[in-house]
């Protein structure tokens, strides 16, 4: 959040574009209960790994709670963020979980992008936006990224 504001901020002051994707890790849940918690715990590792390899020094990913992470993306245009979402869905979904006795997991995750508009008056309203992308993008049918113009 003090990230968020910060570039927020920063965006508004010197008329430079921002831009925030929103994931949310597909099936945590039925993981957690059908095979544990530790396997749980590693599918939110590599969204971490892959969120944290995908973006340029001046991004920030973070663990929002839960299944929820996000990029902020100084001085990115909606369309560079979709592409990174898009980028890093790939390479989440190229990963896979073992199990016992050899049993692999795909793991997806659900993304929504938005960019800083005059409208929003906080950061808060951007990231509503985009999280309002991300949750359109799993109710059509996850695994993708939704933006919100």
């Amino acid at each position: 959040n003090e990230a968020g504001l910060r570039e927020f901020n920063r965006s508004r002051r010197y008329g430079r574009s921002l831009s925030l994707v929103a994931f949310d890790l597909d099936n945590l849940k039925r993981i957690n209960d059908e095979y544990g918690h530790p396997l749980g715990d590693e599918a939110i590792r590599r969204v971490g790994a892959i969120l944290a390899q995908a973006g340029r020094s001046a991004d920030l990913a973070a663990r929002l709670g839960g299944d929820e992470f996000a990029i902020i993306l100084p001085e990115t245009e909606l369309s560079e963020a979709s592409a990174l979402a898009t980028r890093c869905i790939a390479a989440l979904a190229a990963e896979a979980l073992r199990y016992d006795e050899g049993l692999v997991i795909k793991l997806g995750m659900s993304a929504g992008a938005a960019s800083l508009s005059p409208e929003d008056l906080s950061f808060d309203a951007l990231y509503a936006r985009a999280d309002r992308a991300l949750y359109h993008a799993k109710n059509s049918g996850k695994g993708k990224v939704d933006i919100e113009p």
